[in-house]
């Protein structure tokens, strides 16, 4: 089923989705507590869904949908702190710095390789190989604003809805391009260090 539109709050960590898909079915996940993530890391798992990647945090086995979004999360934030700060670490950098925190994150705090029988070295590439540099550019200025908000209001006082879709957002064309390198230097030193 195809997504046509997610309606997203967070209202003091209070969480609504709304996913309008395009045979008109309409799906709502709502949680009245606060979360032990941030408001930037539901957007993750929105850029995940409209991806088509495993994204939904409420399914009983959701351990990938959390690495995805964990991993999608790191790429935006880098990118952020990139933008913001004018940190020039290369890419490279980034992609090892993510690659260490998603495999911590993975082996360590959902156990995926043991509860799900997937290795972190699978679900990275399966999760890159899914990395769309376009849909990624549509939905980085939401990000961007969510992401400074978290930096100066706490996340349980944070009230704030975004809606999102493929059409009315603006591509970002920094963000293209970043992503767009981020794939093609990780696959460069994914192969030459992998027999796939």
């Amino acid at each position: 089923m195809e997504v046509k539109e997610i309606f997203w709050s967070w209202d003091k960590g209070n969480t609504l989705f709304k996913v309008f898909y395009s045979d008109n079915q309409v799906l709502t996940l709502h949680s009245d507590e606060v979360p032990p993530t941030t408001p930037t890391h539901d957007i993750a798992h929105i850029v995940c869904c409209f991806s088509g990647m495993p994204w939904n945090f409420k399914l009983d086995v959701n351990e990938v949908a959390e690495y995805n979004a964990v991993y999608m999360e790191n790429i935006f934030t880098r990118f952020c702190r990139y933008y913001l700060e004018k940190n020039t670490s290369p890419i490279e950098d980034h992609i090892e710095n993510n690659r260490i925190e998603t495999k911590d994150f993975s082996d360590n705090y959902y156990k995926i390789p043991q509860n799900c029988q997937e290795s972190t070295e699978r679900l990275e590439r399966l999760f890159m190989q899914s990395l769309d540099p376009e849909i990624c550019s549509l939905f980085i200025i939401d990000y961007l604003k969510v992401y400074e908000l978290e930096n100066v209001i706490p996340k349980e006082h944070i009230s704030t809805s975004l809606t999102f879709n493929l059409k009315s957002q603006r591509p970002s064309k920094a963000f293209y391009n970043f992503i767009s390198d981020y794939k093609k230097i990780f696959f460069e030193s994914y192969d030459k260090y992998n027999n796939y």
